[in-house]
């Protein structure tokens, strides 16, 4: 058992955070810190009432602008201080008791796998110890913090960031616009490092931005 961070990027959809939130803490069984970077728009007022309500449960993030799922995420690990980091969005819904548990194992176990996510990802086999895939969509994941150093290495070395270091512009590539976690797990393997997945993980995906006029265009 560890202690971890689980963090969640907020935009609109108060009614689904509220169901992500009260799914994940139903569900974790580990000791955890909740964060949540909140990414702000014209029609706010609502998702700030719900967010009031878990003030007492959580760590608000709080930006002027929307700097979107990148950025929020890349706020989140710049504030994470556990080993092993839980990525949801905010309209999953985590349904496997011990969700965290099972998937920070398939970390511990295997030091050469530096994320993994729930269900079968995509083109996935099984190595002999874990389920391998070649990626999974980036609505719920976790990583090991310690392999990002061993990342930004490769990265400088690849040209591939201009500076790691920089203010929300790393880990994830907040130039690319959509799918930021597909080119992490292909940096990933650059870096010597390999991608999980945990079929009986389940967290369902409400798909809030991927089906919206913004994701379309």
């Amino acid at each position: 058992m560890h202690r971890v961070d689980i963090g969640i990027v907020s935009y609109r959809s108060p009614e689904k955070l509220q169901q992500a939130v009260d799914s994940i803490v139903k569900h974790t069984e580990q000791d955890f810190r909740l964060l949540i970077f909140h990414n702000p728009s014209d029609d706010d007022a609502a998702v700030r009432d719900v967010l009031a309500s878990f003030s007492s449960r959580i760590e608000l993030i709080d930006v002027p602008t929307n700097v979107g799922y990148a950025g929020g995420v890349n706020g989140l690990l710049a504030a994470s201080t556990a080993e092993y980091f839980l990525y949801c969005d905010n309209d999953v819904e985590v349904r496997t008791p011990g969700w965290d548990r099972l998937l920070c194992r398939v970390l511990e176990e295997n030091p050469e796998c530096a994320m993994v996510f729930p269900g079968p990802g995509h083109y996935s086999f099984h190595n002999g110890r874990y389920r391998e895939c070649l990626w999974s969509a980036g609505y719920c994941w976790a990583l090991r913090r310690s392999a990002l150093t061993a990342l930004a290495a490769t990265d400088v070395r690849h040209r591939l960031a201009e500076d790691p270091a920089l203010p929300g512009r790393w880990p994830l590539d907040v130039r690319i616009g959509h799918h930021e976690e597909v080119d992490l797990m292909t940096r990933w393997r650059l870096a010597g490092f390999l991608i999980g997945c945990h079929p009986e993980v389940d967290v369902f995906h409400h798909e809030t931005s991927s089906r919206s006029p913004e994701s379309a265009k």
